[in-house]
């Protein structure tokens, strides 16, 4: 499991770059086809806050609230890329020793 976790934790790096050039360029159905990739696979991984940010993110981005992401989309980018990169700290192996 630990190589997995490793595996989407590189993806998800991936990702957020997506998401950040989808807002960037405001297309709005690539950013919830983004956020609902992300969401649906977060948990699975152990990054759950990840995946509730964006299940949020994806339904403003369905709903077209520009607002909405516009006032919450850094703050997820930037809480995600700590919980995907936190300096000193081995993430992945964090996931499996919690889930013990």
């Amino acid at each position: 499991m630990l190589v997995l976790i490793k595996d989407y934790q590189q993806d998800l790096k991936q990702q957020l770059n997506k998401v950040e050039n989808a807002w960037r360029n405001r297309n709005l159905p690539l950013l919830a086809q983004i956020s609902h990739r992300i969401c649906s696979s977060a948990g699975s991984f152990g990054f759950d806050l990840v995946g509730t940010q964006f299940a949020e993110l994806e339904q403003s981005a369905l709903q077209g609230d520009q607002l909405a992401i516009a006032n919450r989309i850094q703050q997820m980018i930037d809480i995600t890329r700590l919980c995907v990169d936190l300096p000193g700290v081995n993430i992945p192996q964090a996931i499996i020793n919690h889930n013990k």
